[in-house]
């Protein structure tokens, strides 16, 4: 992967693979962050993203937004605040609507899909959007 900083007319590379996700996300209505929890943080892959929306600043201003966060500790975990506080400041700073924010624990890779539970109330956040 090629690493490149913003250019001074607010574009980055070309030949950067993320260029066609973030053309989506600046043209989506409403924005979904989904990450596992490593290391108390969101994954590398999604900061990349997020660090080449900076970017795109202004395009991404006003947008509603909703995170998920799944981790391998009970959602009471230090690890999720730090996340949804992360997501809170970059809110604030894009004048995003944080229109939802949910954190789930799951150990094993069908365990949230099985916590019926869990699917509904994401199934009605999907309705409600």
């Amino acid at each position: 992967m090629e690493a490149q900083p913003c250019r001074t007319d607010g574009s980055i590379s070309p030949r950067l693979f993320t260029n066609p996700t973030i053309d989506k996300i600046t043209a989506a209505d409403v924005i979904l962050f989904a990450t596992p929890v490593y290391w108390w943080g969101m994954s590398a892959q999604l900061k990349l993203i997020i660090d080449k929306c900076y970017c795109r600043g202004l395009q991404l201003k006003n947008k509603k937004v909703g995170t998920i966060v799944v981790g391998g500790s009970p959602v009471d975990s230090i690890q999720y605040e730090l996340i949804d506080k992360q997501f809170d400041c970059m809110a604030k700073y894009l004048s995003w609507d944080m229109i939802f924010q949910k954190s789930y624990y799951a150990t094993a890779s069908d365990e949230l899909a099985k916590n019926k539970d869990s699917i509904k109330e994401l199934e009605n956040i999907g309705k409600n959007l």
